[in-house]
């Protein structure tokens, strides 16, 4: 068991905070990062994928964050030009999408595919 494993690896790191790891903050450095870095191909979609899910899966898990705000976080770290063309192809996927309703982040990683 995964979970007991890292409970047993903890008690040898009593300095260590587990539950401190992850953080908004930690997520908005990340997305602060990233949208600063074009998006064209991929592998940087992978690659901003790992880095954001590691934290805002951990966060959700641990309820310090919704689905609606992790998929609000995901679309606002991709760089302009990339979110803009990724809100149009979101839009025409499906066109009854009311504009106050968020998109899923996988709905988000399907469209992202679709335009690399």
């Amino acid at each position: 068991d995964w979970d007991a494993f890292g409970h047993l690896v903890m008690r040898f790191y009593p300095e260590v905070d587990a539950d401190a790891c992850h953080t908004h903050s930690t997520l908005q450095h990340v997305i602060e990062r990233q949208v600063s870095i074009p998006m064209t191909s991929r592998a940087d979609l992978g690659a901003y994928l790992h880095k954001f899910e590691s934290i805002s899966l951990y966060l959700l898990r641990k309820e310090h964050l919704s689905e609606s705000e992790q998929s609000h976080w995901f679309l606002d770290g991709f760089c302009p030009k990339f979110k803009s063309a990724l809100l149009h192809c979101l839009s025409l996927s499906d066109l009854n999408h009311h504009p106050e309703d968020p998109w899923t982040t996988d709905e988000i990683l399907l469209q992202a595919k679709r335009i690399l």
